[in-house]
């Protein structure tokens, strides 16, 4: 889930823990957020974009896999 997302946290070397203080959360959270077991809120994913990824998207950000039937 949410590859984009991660491979411009890795270009970027940005971690679970940094991801985490832009949103206030908790590495934990982080993990189930990039998982795909919860979701973003609209107010965290804005604040990544703007804070740390201000050069993208959030529809490329936060662009979601097609599953395969």
């Amino acid at each position: 889930m949410l590859s984009n997302l991660k491979a411009e946290m890795a270009r970027c070397n940005i971690s679970y823990e940094d991801l985490g203080s832009v949103i206030g959360k908790n590495n934990k959270t982080v993990y189930n957020r990039l998982s795909g077991q919860t979701q973003f809120t609209c107010a965290e994913m804005f604040d990544i974009q703007a804070k740390l990824f201000p050069q993208h998207s959030l529809e490329y950000l936060f662009a979601k896999e097609k599953q395969s039937a």
